[in-house]
């Protein structure tokens, strides 16, 4: 199995990557712009590539070059506070993740992994579930939404779709 993982530099997909790595029987490739100082947290940079995750073309090439056949989709604008300053920023990535996805239909990607938030459910102080109602209250939440029901769309039997709220 070769595994794509946007975000590989970041908290979540160095710990994804590191892990999978020492399973033999896949083969890791990452993508991340590298900003910020997110480099200490992966241990081996071999197969991460630095572009961003929205480049269509370059995704594209590496998805057919290295056979990539799921996707572990980490990449995003996290902070809560700054989507509500700055709501343009995270719009952005709305777009860049559903070019990411469009691309990984069109080059027959079979396994797309979403890392989505427990932002996209109604904060009412209440314990949730996956059965809780969906109404994010900010910019960050509602991104996180729209592409997973942009994933619900392009979902076929030939493209599976996984949404992890954390």
């Amino acid at each position: 199995m070769n595994i794509l993982i946007t975000g590989a530099a970041g908290y979540i997909g160095s710990v994804t990557q590191n892990n999978l790595r020492k399973k033999k029987q896949y083969k890791i490739f990452g993508v991340d712009i590298l900003q910020e100082k997110k480099r200490f947290y992966f241990k081996n940079t071999r197969n991460i590539y630095k572009f961003d995750y929205g480049n269509q073309k370059k995704i594209s090439n590496l998805i057919k070059i290295k056979k990539i056949d799921t996707v572990i989709h980490f990449a995003a604008n996290t902070n809560v506070v700054e989507s509500i300053k700055n709501p343009d920023k995270f719009y952005k990535d709305l777009n860049k993740s559903k070019k990411l996805i469009d691309t990984c239909v069109n080059c027959g990607v079979k396994n797309f992994f979403f890392s989505s938030s427990a932002a996209v459910y109604k904060s009412d102080n209440k314990k949730i579930n996956e059965n809780s109602k969906t109404s994010p209250k900010s910019p960050y939440g509602i991104v996180k939404l729209e592409i997973e029901k942009y994933l619900k769309i392009k979902a076929k039997k030939n493209f599976k779709v996984n949404i992890l709220r954390f």
